[in-house]
C-alpha cells in the first residue's frame, strides 16, 4: 500500500533561491490566479488587472477585454487563452510585437450565463474546456465550433488526468466523463465532503489531494487509499500540482510546502523564512523547472532545480557570518555577535551563551572545535564554550609539525596553545613580533610568511622552541594591498590583492605574479582578495558576480577553473571577511544573517533566448517612434535610420550573474554591455545591411546569438539606380559641358581669328592710312612744291615779260635792221602767248585741278582776270610779287583785291586770302 510520512531536517528552513514580485514591481492588481508560460520562456499572469507578461525584463500589462478579473490561462498554437468575467478568448502577438484580444463569445447567443466566470482552462486532445461553476465550453480547435456540458447540481472544479475529464460536482463527488456518459469516481462521503484540489498520476497511480490536506490513491478498480496528512498541512490547501515527483501544496495561511512522492518534507516557504504573504491562489512549474507562485498579494518565483539553497534568519539575530564549521552531525557559524549552532533536530539556529563578541574563525583539531574571537580563544565542549586564554583577540590557527601544538595569529603577532590530557592549554605569547597576523601560512617547520593589509607581507623565522621570533623581513613585492589574502594551496603560498595573484616561490624567495589569472580574469572589477583554501585541496576566490573553485590539474603548474555564476553581493558579506567552508559535498558560503548553500556537483541552468519584445524606428525630425516587425529581414525607410530594441531575457536565476553584450555588426566593431534595465538605441544608421548580435558570458561560457537581421534603405536620392542617373546625368552633364566648352572655345578661336583679321585689316588700313598719308604728304610736298615752283615760274615769266617789255620799250627808241625789228616781233609775240589766259589755267590746273571749278561753281561772276588774280593768291603771292607780275602797282593790287572781294561779296571779317586757300 502507499504510504505518506512527514518529518523536519536539519534543512527545514533552508529553501531554493526565490525572488518576489510586488504589485509595484509588475504594475498591476495585488491578487494573481494563474500562472502559464511559452515556448519563448514569457510568462504570463492572470491578474486582477488583466493579463501581465514578464519577459524577465520588463512586465507588461496586457489588460483585460472587459475590464475585469482575469481568472484562467491557457498557452496554445501560439494563442494566450484567457477566461474572465462573463467572457473567454484569446490573446495573439501581431509582427510588431502587440498582442490583439478575439473574443469567443461575441457570436455565440444565450452562452454565457449571468454572473459567470471561467476559472480553468483545460486542453484535451484538440479541445479547450472552459470551466466555471455553471458549465463546460468546449472550443474544438480545428472546427472552431462551440458546445456546452451542464450538470444539474453545478461544477466546483475540472481537471484533465491521462487525456480523461474529471469533474466534481458542488456536492463533492467526482465524476469521469466518457463520451456524454457521467460515470461516479468518488462520493463526498469517501472523501470527507472535501473540495478536491488537484488530481494528478502519482507513480501511474490516480492521487488527488483535497483542501484539507488529505491524499487519496486509486489503487484497484473500486477502491481510494485514503493516508491522512499530519499537522504539517495545517491550513486550508488552496492549490496543489504534482511536477517531477513532487508536490507543491500551496494553502491558505502557510505558504508553500513541498513534498517528494512519499510525502517526505522537502521544504516550506512562509512568512517565517521570507515570503511576504502566504496565500498561494496558483501554482507553475515552467519549462526551466522553476516553480511560480500567484500569491493573494504578488508573485513569487522559485528556482526549485537549483544546485543552490539557501537560508535566511527572518528574526535577524545571527548577525555577519565570518566562519563556519560542521562537527558531529552540527552545523556551527561564527558571526559577529557569537557563535551559533543547529542540530537535525533543530528548525533554527540557537546561540552558545557566554560569546557574545566576532568568532572570526572555527578550527578543528582531534575532535575539537576551536574558536577564535574578539578576546581571544576558546574550546567548544558540548553545547557550551570553555576559554582558553583571553587577552588579544584570536584570528587564525596553524599546526605546528611534530607536536600537538597550534600557533595562533593574533592582533598582536602570535601565541601557542598545546593538548594536554585531552585539553587544550595556553603556553603563551611569541615574543618578538606585535604585528597583526591575521593571515599566516607555514613555509617550513619554523618560518611562517604573515600577509598586513597596511603593512605587506612578512616573512618570520621562528625559534625552535617556538617562544621568540629569530628574525623577519618585509617584502617589497608585491607591495600591501587592501583586502588582501594569503592562503595555502596544493602545496604553494598564495597571496591575492588588487594587482592580481601572486605565488611564493620557496626557492629563490619571492613572490610571482600569475600571468594565468591576470589572462583569465582581466576584465573583472576588483571586489576583494579574499581566498579561502579548504581541506578537499580546493581555493576559492570572491568575484563582485561569481565564485572560481580552482583546483589542482594533472598538467603541472595549471589548474583546473570552475566558475559558478552566484551574485555575492546579494547575500551581503562583510568585504574582506567573505568565507566558504565544505559541509559533505556542500559549501556554505556567508553573509548577512543568512547564507548560501552550494550542492554538489553543480549543475548550470540551459541558457535562455534572448527575445525581441519591439522595434522602433524614428528619424532626426521628430522623437516619435514608429513600430517595426519583430521578425526581422526588414527593409526600413531612411526616415526610420534611429532604431530602438526592446528586449527580454527570460533568466530566471535570482543568484545568476550572466551578463549578456549586444554588437551591431555593420556598425559596431566591438560588443558592448548591456545593463538590462534600458533599451537599446542607435541611432543616425546609414544605409546598408545590419545584424544585431549578443554575447552571453555565463559560465565563463562565450554563445553568440544572431537575434535579428535589418536593412537601412537608401533614400530615394541615394539610391543605387539613382547612382545610375546620376551618372548619365553626369555623363550628359560632362558631354554638354564638352560640347560647350568645344563651342566656346570655336568661337573664341573665330573670335580670335577675326579679331586677328580685323586686327591685321586695321595694321594694313593703317599701313595703308599711313601711305596715303606720307603719300598726301608726298602730294602735298609735290603740290607745294609744284606750286612753289609755279609761282616761281610765274615770277620769272613776270620778270622776262617785264625784261622782254623793257627791250621792246627801248628797242622802240633804237634804228634797228629788219632782222632785228623781226626779233622784236616775235618777242612780243610770245609775250602775248605767255602771258595768256589759257597758258596760265593749263598750268594751275596741273597743280590744283579742282580750284577754278570750286570758285567757279561758288562764284560764277567771275571773269578770267578774276580768277587769274585769285590763282595769284591761291598760290600765296605777296602784294609786291602780284604788282610786279601784273607790272602794276602794289595800290593797284589793293584795289584788285577790293573788287573781287565786292564780287565775292565777302564780308569785312573775312580775310580773302584765307577765304581762297580754305576753298
Amino acid at each position: 500500500m502507499f504510504s505518506f510520512f512527514w518529518s523536519s531536517n536539519l534543512y527545514s528552513k533552508e529553501t531554493p533561491p526565490f525572488k518576489y514580485y510586488g504589485a509595484q514591481d509588475y504594475s498591476g492588481g495585488s491578487q494573481n490566479w494563474k500562472i502559464i508560460n511559452n515556448d519563448k520562456g514569457e510568462i504570463f499572469v492572470a491578474n486582477n488587472e488583466g493579463v501581465l507578461l514578464y519577459d524577465g525584463i520588463n512586465w507588461k500589462n496586457l489588460g483585460a477585454f472587459n475590464n475585469s478579473i482575469v481568472r484562467s490561462l491557457h498557452f496554445k498554437n501560439k494563442r494566450l487563452y484567457v477566461g474572465m468575467y462573463m467572457e473567454f478568448g484569446f490573446y495573439e502577438e501581431d509582427e510588431i510585437g502587440s498582442w490583439n484580444y478575439t473574443s469567443l463569445t461575441n457570436n455565440e447567443e444565450n452562452l454565457i450565463k449571468e454572473d459567470e466566470q471561467f476559472w480553468k482552462i483545460l486542453e484535451l486532445g484538440d479541445q479547450l474546456i472552459f470551466q466555471s461553476l455553471d458549465q463546460l465550453i468546449i472550443y474544438d480547435l480545428w472546427s472552431e465550433k462551440i458546445s456546452v456540458i451542464e450538470h444539474s447540481a453545478g461544477i466546483l472544479g475540472a481537471w484533465v488526468v491521462n487525456q480523461t475529464l474529471y469533474i466534481q460536482d458542488t456536492q463533492r463527488d467526482l465524476y469521469k466523463i466518457k463520451g456524454n456518459e457521467w460515470i461516479l469516481q468518488l462520493e463526498s462521503k469517501d472523501n470527507d465532503d472535501s473540495k478536491i484540489v488537484s488530481i494528478a498520476l502519482n507513480d501511474n497511480k490516480l492521487t488527488l489531494i483535497t483542501e484539507k490536506g488529505i491524499f487519496l490513491q486509486y489503487s484497484n478498480k473500486d477502491f481510494w487509499s485514503i493516508i491522512q496528512g499530519t499537522e504539517i498541512i495545517s491550513s486550508t490547501v488552496y492549490s496543489a500540482i504534482f511536477k517531477n515527483n513532487r508536490w507543491y501544496i500551496g494553502t491558505i495561511s502557510d505558504g508553500l510546502i513541498v513534498l517528494d512522492q512519499f510525502g517526505k518534507s522537502l521544504y516550506e516557504i512562509g512568512s517565517n523564512n521570507g515570503l511576504k504573504n502566504n496565500t498561494v491562489l496558483a501554482i507553475y512549474g515552467d519549462k526551466d523547472d522553476n516553480l511560480w507562485l500567484g500569491l493573494d498579494n504578488g508573485i513569487i518565483c522559485i528556482n526549485d532545480k537549483s544546485s543552490i539553497f539557501s537560508y535566511s534568519d527572518s528574526l535577524n539575530e545571527i548577525g555577519t557570518i565570518y566562519t563556519t564549521a560542521y562537527l558531529k552531525d552540527t552545523l556551527y557559524i561564527g558571526t559577529n555577535v557569537g557563535l551559533f549552532y543547529k542540530t537535525p533536530m533543530m528548525e533554527r539556529f540557537s546561540k552558545i551563551l557566554n560569546l557574545n563578541e566576532q568568532v572570526w574563525s572555527l578550527f578543528e583539531k582531534n575532535g575539537k572545535l576551536l574558536v577564535g574571537h574578539h578576546k581571544g580563544i576558546s574550546e567548544v565542549e558540548g553545547l557550551f564554550i570553555t576559554p582558553i586564554h583571553e587577552g588579544q583577540g584570536a584570528w587564525i590557527f596553524r599546526p605546528l609539525p611534530g607536536a600537538n601544538k597550534l600557533l595562533v595569529g593574533t592582533y598582536r603577532g602570535f601565541e601557542i596553545i598545546e593538548l594536554e590530557l585531552d585539553r587544550w592549554i595556553w603556553k603563551g605569547k611569541v615574543e618578538g613580533f606585535d604585528l597583526s597576523s591575521r593571515f599566516l601560512e607555514p613555509v617550513d617547520s619554523n618560518t611562517f610568511l604573515i600577509s598586513h593589509e597596511y603593512k605587506g607581507i612578512y616573512k618570520v623565522e621562528l625559534s625552535k622552541d617556538f617562544e621568540r621570533v629569530n628574525d623577519f623581513k618585509l617584502y617589497q613585492n608585491p607591495s600591501k594591498g587592501a583586502y588582501s589574502s594569503l592562503a595555502s594551496f596544493n602545496g604553494d603560498i598564495w597571496y591575492n590583492d588588487s594587482s592580481g595573484l601572486w605565488k611564493y616561490d620557496y626557492k629563490q624567495d619571492k613572490f610571482e605574479l600569475q600571468s594565468w589569472y591576470l589572462e583569465a580574469f582581466r576584465n573583472e572589477e576588483y571586489l576583494t582578495g579574499k581566498m579561502v583554501s579548504l581541506e578537499d585541496n580546493s581555493l576559492w576566490f570572491f568575484k563582485k558576480e561569481k565564485l572560481i573553485r580552482v583546483l589542482p590539474s594533472i598538467l603541472e603548474d595549471e589548474y583546473d577553473l570552475q566558475i559558478i555564476p552566484i551574485l555575492i553581493e546579494n547575500i551581503r558579506p562583510n568585504r574582506g571577511f567573505e568565507n566558504i567552508g565544505k559541509i559533505d559535498e556542500s559549501y556554505i558560503i556567508g553573509g548577512v544573517n543568512q547564507y548560501l548553500k552550494l550542492n554538489f556537483p553543480y549543475t548550470k541552468n540551459s541558457r535562455p533566448n534572448i527575445l525581441i519584445q519591439e522595434v522602433k524606428g524614428a528619424n532626426n525630425e521628430t522623437p516619435d517612434f514608429k513600430k517595426i516587425s519583430i521578425l526581422g529581414k526588414e527593409k526600413l525607410p531612411n526616415d526610420l535610420n534611429n532604431v530602438s530594441f526592446t528586449l527580454g531575457y527570460p533568466d530566471f536565476e535570482v543568484f545568476s550573474s550572466s551578463k549578456l553584450f549586444y554588437m551591431l555588426s555593420g556598425y559596431q566593431e566591438n560588443f558592448t554591455k548591456w545593463d538590462k534595465k534600458s533599451d537599446i538605441i542607435f541611432g543616425n544608421l546609414r544605409p546598408g545591411n545590419y545584424q544585431l548580435q549578443f554575447k552571453i558570458d555565463e559560465m565563463e561560457e562565450i554563445y553568440f546569438t544572431d537575434v535579428y537581421d535589418f536593412e537601412v534603405l537608401y533614400p530615394w536620392h541615394q539610391h543605387p539606380l539613382m547612382y545610375l542617373a546620376y551618372l548619365i546625368c553626369s555623363l550628359s552633364f560632362i558631354w554638354i559641358i564638352h560640347k560647350s566648352y568645344i563651342g566656346y572655345f570655336k568661337t573664341k578661336e573665330i573670335r580670335i581669328r577675326e579679331e586677328n583679321e580685323r586686327v591685321n585689316e586695321l595694321k594694313k588700313l593703317q599701313i595703308k592710312e599711313n601711305y596715303m598719308l606720307e603719300k598726301n604728304m608726298f602730294l602735298e610736298q609735290q603740290y607745294k612744291k609744284n606750286k612753289k615752283e609755279l609761282a616761281d615760274t610765274l615770277l620769272q615769266l613776270s620778270k622776262n615779260t617785264e625784261v622782254l617789255n623793257k627791250i621792246k620799250s627801248q628797242s622802240s627808241n633804237i634804228n634797228a635792221d629788219s632782222s632785228f625789228i623781226d626779233l622784236i616781233e616775235e618777242m612780243e609775240i610770245n609775250i602775248n602767248a605767255s602771258s595768256s589766259w589759257e597758258v596760265l589755267k593749263k598750268a594751275f590746273n596741273n597743280v590744283d585741278d579742282m580750284f577754278l571749278a570750286k570758285i567757279k561753281e561758288q562764284h560764277p561772276n567771275l571773269n578770267s582776270n578774276d580768277l587769274k588774280f585769285c590763282i595769284h593768291l591761291r598760290l600765296n603771292l605777296t602784294n609786291k610779287e602780284i604788282s610786279s607780275l601784273y607790272n602794276i602797282s602794289i595800290k593797284s593790287v589793293e584795289i584788285k583785291r577790293y573788287r573781287l572781294r565786292k564780287k565775292m561779296q565777302l564780308t569785312r571779317e573775312v580775310n580773302l586770302q584765307d577765304y581762297i586757300l580754305r576753298i
